[in-house]
């Protein structure tokens, strides 16, 4: 049996909480300055984008502010719609490999095959 994986998520999780405790650590100076040097990071990250990322971006930051504002009710609704919506899909999903199962197509190949000998 093949050993597990180790995992850096511990060491991941280490470095967050001592950048954590840096930032709590850190005077207002200090605190402006990392501000202004994220900022100029993000700046040129999005100079850098291609028109799809941008238009990506900017949806994302749409639907955001739109999710943000949203009442309780509202986002009950939205998650309602959301998970029929996901529902609807499997169904077509599993019709679609009834069919192609019905048909006699396999998973493993695209190509039709045909079965042999009487089903009793």
């Amino acid at each position: 049996m093949p050993r597990k994986c180790k995992s850096n998520l511990s060491q991941r999780s280490n470095s967050a909480r001592a950048k954590k405790v840096a930032r709590f650590n850190e005077t207002f100076p200090q605190a402006e300055l990392r501000r202004l040097e994220q900022a100029e990071r993000e700046a040129a990250h999005i100079a850098a984008e291609t028109r799809e990322q941008s238009q990506g971006r900017r949806l994302a930051e749409y639907l955001a502010s739109q999710r943000a504002a949203e009442t309780p009710e509202q986002s009950q609704a939205r998650r309602l719609q959301h998970a029929t919506y996901m529902a609807s899909q499997r169904d077509k999903q599993l019709n679609l490999a009834n069919v192609l199962l019905l048909k006699g197509y396999t998973a493993t190949s695209n190509t039709h095959t045909k079965h042999v000998g009487s089903i009793r």
